[in-house]
C-alpha cells in the first residue's frame, strides 16, 4: 500500500515552539495578580493623599468643615464616616480599574491557552493517524502476527506494520492493549473500516479503536457520561474528533472543547423534550 505523509520536521518544530510559549504563559499568568497583590497600606495612602489634591474632594470636606462652623476637629468628629466614603469612593474606583485589567489579561490568556493546546492537540492527533489500538491480544502473543491473522482478507502483511508495543505496565492475568503504527494510512484506514469483520480466532474477541489524544477521550468520556443510554450512540470518535448529532438525519458537529460539553447536553435534553411533546 502507498504510503501517505508523516508528520513533518516543521510539525515538530512547531510543537516545541508551542510547548515553549505555553509554559511562558503560564508563568506569565503568575504575574497577572501583581497589580492587585501590589495595592498594600502604603499605596491606599499615596491614593488618599491624591485624592485629597482633588478639587472636588476637597470642595466637599471644606462643606463638610462650613457646615460645622469651620471647626475642623468637630467636623472630623461628626462627619468620619461621611469624609471616610469620600475618600474610600475613590479608592474603589482604583481598585476596580486593577481588577478590570486583571479580568481582562486572565481572559486573553485562557483564550491563548486554549489555542495553544488545540494547536498541540491537532500536532499529536496527526502523529497518532497511523497508529490503531487492538485489544485481545494476549500477552504471550506475537501481536505482529496476531495483527495480521485478526485482518486475514484485508490485504494486511507484515511488511504494513512498522512497530507495535504494549500500553501500560504489566499487570498480573490482564492482557494490555496493543499499539500498532502502520506505515500508511492506507493501511490504517482499510482495517479500521473493515474491523467489523476481522477474523474472531477460536472464540476470542478482538477489538480496534483509533489511538485518541487524552483529550480526545477526555470529551468523549465525558460528554457520554451526562448523557442518557439511548443518546451515547449518537456520540463518537471520527479520525481522533468527537463527533455527535442528536437525531439520525442530523449532520454531525464536532466537539472541541470542554466549554461544548455543558451546550450539547443541552441540546440532547432539549431534542428529548421536543421528541416527548411530538409522541
Amino acid at each position: 500500500m502507498s504510503s501517505s505523509s508523516r508528520p513533518t520536521v516543521n510539525d515538530n518544530q512547531l510543537k516545541k515552539s508551542l510547548s515553549v510559549n505555553s509554559i511562558q504563559h503560564k508563568r506569565d499568568a503568575e504575574s497577572v495578580l501583581k497589580p492587585i497583590e501590589s495595592i498594600n497600606e502604603e499605596k491606599i495612602m499615596r491614593l488618599m493623599r491624591e485624592c485629597l489634591k482633588n478639587d472636588s474632594i476637597q470642595k466637599e470636606i471644606a462643606n463638610i468643615v462650613k457646615i460645622n462652623d469651620n471647626d475642623v476637629e468637630k467636623s472630623i468628629e461628626k462627619s468620619t464616616d461621611q469624609i471616610v466614603q469620600i475618600l474610600l469612593k475613590l479608592v474603589l474606583i482604583e481598585i476596580n480599574d486593577r481588577l478590570n485589567i486583571i479580568n481582562k489579561q486572565v481572559q486573553e490568556y485562557q483564550e491563548h491557552q486554549l489555542k495553544t493546546e488545540l494547536k498541540l492537540d491537532d500536532i499529536e492527533r496527526r502523529s497518532r493517524s497511523y497508529n490503531l489500538r487492538f485489544y485481545g491480544i494476549r500477552e504471550d502473543e506475537d501481536a505482529k502476527k496476531q495483527i495480521v491473522n485478526i485482518a486475514c482478507g484485508m490485504n494486511i502483511s507484515l511488511s504494513d506494520i512498522e512497530v507495535v508495543h504494549r500500553l501500560g505496565a504489566k499487570q498480573n492475568g490482564k492482557h494490555r492493549a496493543v499499539i500498532a503504527c502502520f506505515y500508511s494510512r492506507e493501511a490504517h484506514y482499510a482495517l479500521l473500516t473493515s474491523r467489523k469483520f476481522i477474523q474472531q480466532l477460536q472464540g476470542r474477541k478482538f477489538y480496534i479503536l483509533e489511538d485518541c489524544t487524552d483529550r480526545t477521550m477526555f470529551l468523549y468520556n465525558t460528554l457520554r457520561s451526562k448523557l442518557n443510554e439511548a443518546s451515547k450512540h449518537f456520540v463518537y470518535i471520527r479520525n481522533g474528533r468527537v463527533l455527535y448529532k442528536t437525531s439520525l438525519n442530523e449532520k454531525p458537529k464536532l466537539i472541541s472543547k470542554e466549554q461544548d460539553i455543558n451546550l450539547v447536553t443541552q441540546s440532547f435534553s432539549s431534542q428529548q423534550k421536543h421528541q416527548q411533546l411530538a409522541v
